[in-house]
């Protein structure tokens, strides 16, 4: 992997269930790691999700292969959080390709 295209930074966070005072469980990110990636845009398009039309959009980001990520993790990039969706580890390159989806809330 060529150290020069991980123009990026971008911020893991675990999701982890929690009870309230109330007994209700939310879900809150705690901060694991922060790390510089490559970009690749990877497209999108136009939905209705809950009536309201809802712009996906989908991108890959190349990270080593030593980050600590996994399926079930957020990453935040450029002010946005976004899904994982596919983590493909490339041991030629020591890289670790991630497919993530802008996320809904």
């Amino acid at each position: 992997m060529n150290a020069g295209t991980l123009t990026e930074v971008i911020t893991i966070y675990k999701p982890i269930k929690t009870k309230n005072k109330f007994g209700e469980e939310t879900i809150e990110l705690f901060f694991k790691t922060k790390t510089r990636a490559r970009l690749i845009h990877n497209g999108g398009g136009k939905g209705i999700v809950n009536f309201e039309a809802f712009y996906s959009h989908n991108k890959i980001f190349q990270v080593r292969d030593y980050n600590p990520i996994e399926e079930f993790d957020v990453i935040e990039w450029n002010g946005q959080k976004w899904n994982v969706i596919d983590i493909t580890p490339i041991k030629q390159q020591m890289m670790k390709q991630i497919v993530v989806e802008l996320k809904n809330d």
